[in-house]
């Protein structure tokens, strides 16, 4: 574990060690914990975001590269975006 120095106001401080009487814990221990699980929640929150725009897009995706623009063959393209916007 390396140490490092962080400043609290005065009353963050006052919380903290009425938590650490109550829980008999130590003031710096209180501190790491609540951290550890803010840290945590910061990266299941970047993760659940990430994920889901993924899905959010992923019919978009389903189409990308479907025009041929060298291609001569005739295609209904407007068919084809209205079933995009209808499944959304």
């Amino acid at each position: 574990m390396k140490r490092y120095q962080l400043y609290l106001n005065q009353h963050s401080v006052s919380v903290v060690d009425a938590a650490s009487e109550i829980v008999e814990m130590s003031r710096s221990k209180i501190i790491q914990n609540v951290i550890d699980r803010i840290s945590q929640e910061i990266i299941d929150i970047a993760t659940v975001k990430k994920t889901s725009r993924k899905k959010q897009y992923a019919i978009l995706d389903k189409y990308a590269g479907f025009i041929d623009e060298g291609s001569r063959k005739k295609y209904n393209y407007s068919q084809t975006v209205d079933e995009i916007y209808n499944t959304i």
